[in-house]
């Protein structure tokens, strides 16, 4: 059976495609918008910790974030992303993010910069601040929140875990919107999805983790994947490499 998907990750200044076809490349997704969640405000949170996590997320300044992505396409060889991050959340935001353990992207003080594997080119013009790195601390808050009616919480090791485990749509549609993933025309309602997030004693999220297996006529998709959290406040500035100084 031909299977044609488009499968897209926004996480550096490039976008990462992979399509699977044994016929045709894939020109474009044929997956329609969904609506954007409705924001959560505060009155929507009916949960202490929940509430704390957005209060303290309002002064996070910068930190270190780590993200690893396994996707598989119909049994296919797996396609991975490994992606290391340093954020400051100034305006524009400052990055530098490296992949595989190779700097790839660095933006500071307005100009963005990629490195090609031959030399670094100036990219400012090219790419808007906001697709350099979807995976944000504060994307994750708002992925919390906007699934946080559908998480049982427990208190494990003195952390608290948010988790969910089942098929709804709009779960995995919150995953799918977060890590800026698109499999084309697969039928996504048949998911089995599993998500946890683990908040530290400081009320930070230090974790998220994702596994999803979706079935349909075409195929099968399996995706999983882990965002760490960690130096909240410490990363002072993002140096330039020395090639573009």
């Amino acid at each position: 059976m031909r299977l044609t998907r488009l499968f897209i990750l926004g996480l550096s200044s490039f976008l990462i495609l992979t399509a699977c076809s044994t016929e045709e490349e894939v020109k474009e997704s044929t997956t329609e918008e969904k609506a954007e969640p409705k924001e959560v405000t505060e009155a929507d949170i009916d949960d202490e910790v929940l509430q704390k996590v957005v209060d303290q997320s309002k002064e996070v300044e910068s930190y270190h974030t780590s993200l690893d992505i396994e996707a598989e396409l119909d049994e296919e060889e797996d396609e991975t992303i490994n992606v290391e991050v340093d954020y400051i959340n100034s305006n524009p935001p400052e990055i530098s993010l490296s992949s595989f353990d190779v700097l790839r992207t660095v933006s500071k003080d307005g100009h963005t910069y990629f490195n090609n594997d031959e030399e670094w080119v100036e990219i400012t013009d090219s790419v808007e601040e906001s697709a350099l790195f979807s995976v944000t601390y504060q994307q994750v808050v708002n992925t919390l929140m906007t699934v946080k009616d559908k998480l049982e919480h427990e208190t494990k090791d003195g952390k608290d875990v948010y988790k969910y485990e089942g098929n709804d749509e709009n779960v995995y549609r919150a995953i799918e919107r977060l890590i800026h993933v698109n499999f084309g025309n697969v039928d996504v309602s048949n998911n089995d999805t599993k998500l946890k997030f683990v908040i530290n004693n400081d009320k930070l999220i230090e974790k998220v983790e994702f596994d999803v297996e979706i079935n349909d006529d075409e195929g099968n998709v399996e995706l999983k994947g882990e965002s760490n959290f960690s130096q909240f406040n410490e990363v002072k500035e993002i140096e330039l490499p020395k090639e573009i100084e």
